[in-house]
């Protein structure tokens, strides 16, 4: 994973948007923001999202896609790095109008809502450059009648996927790349008990666990430790009183802790 400084400097050379920007500016903005990754086929966002954030791809490559007529998957574009995407969603205040989909393992940047408008709007030829990319993209959509159509369809499920069954269901979903578990779990009764999960690094130092749930964003740092002290701290928070999705739900996560101490979880068969 790129550091800081080198992060402010492909941002420079990379990056249009950034390529006026003063070291000191493009430091804090780098500051303030946050560094994912990806496996292939990972989504980076959904359709249909909130937009928080204004991503730049700093590796790999990056698909943006939609659901066409019959749930057939429709490419609008690729992104390589120094490839930007949000930049629409931000400035109209819209959701956001494609899955943004790692191609390959990938890293990007992704810059806060607040820095995107006190920083970057800030700059007359940063708001020029966002402007020129907005018209080029869309350009680009409406020359594709049926991928425009499916990006511009209203709908609070696009995927048809609110799993809602004859009975209700809790359901954990868990992704495990090579140094990072993710995690969503599902309340099909009850919305408002769903939860999400990163924890990043697990192996080296720098531990950190990401985790989005009913009362809010909390973010803690974690020992170093393997796959299985991973799920023991997924399990933790999702049980953890104040904050778990559901803490009656301690009994439905007691088979989630493997008993390896280190390394990634076995391939499933």
């Amino acid at each position: 994973m790129l550091k800081p400084p080198e992060i402010a400097s492909f941002l420079k050379s990379n990056v249009p948007l950034f390529s006026e920007f003063s070291g000191e500016r493009l430091a804090g903005l780098v500051g303030g923001s946050r560094v994912a990754s990806f496996e292939a086929n990972e989504a980076l966002v959904h359709q249909g999202s909130e937009a928080t954030h204004l991503g730049v791809i700093l590796s790999g490559t990056v698909s943006a896609s939609v659901l066409a007529e019959g749930g057939v998957r429709q490419t609008l574009g690729r992104l390589e790095p120094g490839g930007t995407f949000g930049e629409m969603a931000l400035m109209t205040g819209d959701r956001v109008l494609a899955d943004f989909i790692a191609a390959s393992p990938c890293e990007a940047l992704f810059i806060p809502v607040s820095l995107f408008q006190s920083v970057i709007v800030a700059e007359p030829r940063a708001v020029q450059l966002v402007s020129r990319t907005i018209a080029e993209r869309f350009r680009q959509l409406m020359a594709d009648p049926a991928g425009a159509a499916a990006a511009l369809r209203k709908s609070d499920d696009p995927y048809g996927l609110k799993l809602k069954g004859e009975r209700p269901e809790k359901v954990l979903v868990v992704n495990c790349g090579s140094s990072s578990l993710k995690y969503t779990y599902y309340d099909t009764a009850d919305a408002s008990s769903n939860a999400r999960g990163l924890i990043e690094r697990i192996g080296m130092d720098g531990t950190r666990h990401t985790y989005v749930g009913p009362k809010g964003t909390l973010k803690r740092d974690l020992p170093q430790g393997g796959f299985a002290e991973a799920f023991e701290a997924m399990r933790g928070e999702l049980t953890a009183k104040p904050t778990g999705a559901r803490s009656s739900r301690a009994r439905a996560f007691a088979c989630c802790t493997p008993s390896r101490t280190s390394g990634p979880p076995p391939s499933p068969t």
